[in-house]
């Protein structure tokens, strides 16, 4: 079995790619993952789920800044459209 443990990076065929820590075979910690239709998150991850700070980038330009909790923007400090 490939267990993913600590700093590593994984690239799907559909365009999908994280770069930063595993842990229990988990996107965990502080990393950044890009979707297929290039939108962002850079900042702390829980168990595969955006928590903690982070900056969510979208291909327009558009910029959230803040806090997420289980995948949800919480408390947005900036925006930029």
């Amino acid at each position: 079995m490939n267990n993913k443990e600590g700093i590593g990076k994984y690239l799907k065929l559909n365009g999908q790619s994280y770069e930063g820590k595993f842990q229990d075979n988990k996107i965990n910690c502080v990393g950044k993952f890009i979707w297929g239709n290039r939108r962002s998150f850079e900042g702390q991850w829980l168990k595969k789920q955006m928590n903690g700070k982070g900056k969510k980038k979208w291909p327009d330009g558009k910029v959230y800044d803040g806090f997420y909790q289980e995948d949800t923007l919480e408390n947005i400090r900036y925006l930029k459209q």
